[in-house]
């Protein structure tokens, strides 16, 4: 484990540990009074470089979404002992998503959200885990997308070639088990300086919005340099933690710590967001649920978990559905 920050709250002095040798490595947040918190983390490829004929065993896409029978279900069955992997061959997951938004925008398509039971608008996430406030008229625009200050703004302040996507070992994934959280993994491409390179977002959203309208989110970037392609360990922190508080500006990137007293950019305040913040939502979001949970009656769902059809899995998607579901009030 690596401590990748540290923070004051509720009396203690608490360190975030991480593992970063492996993309999914758990997160750790440890005081002083003895108090230790661990989030798992989950990574999924999107596959964006795959193609049809990797899928649907064999069968056409478009004549099995026309068809009035389960034509691929029927074919799993009849190919023997219904496996995960059997399943995997299947349907594809999600490789990329479309376009489109409110008041006329063409953002990118939706492909996650996270959010509270409190609030009108969910927080969207498209494929590079933008942040997008569909609600918002100018919610697609290069001002309001965080990675343009994070990414590009840090790289700019400290004097680092420009980096680029490579969107096709792009991965997301869950913190924290069944809570609506998503950790997105963003592959740099080569540039000569970050040569095997990725940053981290992971996104946060406040637990309990009292029925305000928008839906307050925290964000974590980190860059993280490894030994080899595909994420290969050793891998280190390149750039320290940066922290937002939802859409916008809370921290300008700079190379100097005076670089946020002049950098205001478009409304956000002169002082950084803090490390504190973030982690104690996080913790905050395990003890909501928890309660709201409880409160509802909720039964705990136990699946054997062998490699033929990782139950662990199965559970875990079908809890974190019901979260998804009770978003919406």
């Amino acid at each position: 484990m690596t401590r990748v920050d540290s923070f004051a709250a509720r009396g203690a002095a608490w360190s975030a540990c991480e593992d970063l040798q492996t993309p999914g490595g758990a997160l750790l947040l440890l005081s002083s009074g003895g108090e230790a918190e661990w989030f798992s983390k989950t990574y999924a490829p999107y596959g964006a470089n795959a193609t049809d004929g990797e899928y649907y065993l064999g069968l056409d896409r478009r004549a099995l979404a026309n068809a009035s029978a389960d034509l691929l279900g029927a074919r799993l069955l009849q190919a023997g002992p219904l496996t995960w992997a059997a399943v995997e061959r299947a349907v594809p997951p999600i490789r990329v998503s479309g376009r489109g938004g409110e008041w006329g925008t063409n953002c990118k398509g939706v492909r996650t959200f996270v959010g509270s039971r409190g609030a009108a608008y969910d927080g969207t996430l498209d494929d590079l885990g933008h942040l997008i406030p569909g609600h918002d008229w100018d919610g697609c625009s290069a001002v309001r997308q965080i990675d343009t200050i994070a990414i590009h703004g840090h790289n700019a302040a400290v004097r680092e070639p420009e980096q680029t996507y490579d969107a096709e070992g792009a991965a997301d994934g869950l913190v924290g088990g069944i809570l609506p959280t998503a950790v997105f993994y963003l592959p740099m491409r080569p540039n000569g300086t970050s040569v095997h390179r990725y940053w981290t977002v992971t996104l946060v959203p406040v637990a309990d919005m009292q029925g305000n309208r928008e839906q307050d989110v925290w964000l974590r970037y980190q860059q993280l340099a490894c030994s080899g392609p595909r994420m290969r360990p050793p891998c280190a922190l390149h750039t320290p933690p940066m922290y937002w508080d939802t859409y916008w500006y809370a921290r300008f990137p700079g190379a100097n710590a005076s670089d946020t007293a002049r950098q205001t950019l478009r409304t956000g305040p002169v002082a950084p967001s803090a490390a504190r913040d973030f982690y104690l939502t996080l913790l905050a979001n395990r003890r909501w649920w928890a309660a709201e949970l409880a409160a509802e009656g909720m039964h705990a769902l136990a699946l054997p978990s062998p490699a033929s059809t990782n139950g662990t899995w199965l559970a875990l998607q079908a809890s974190h559905a019901l979260f998804k579901s009770m978003h919406r009030t």
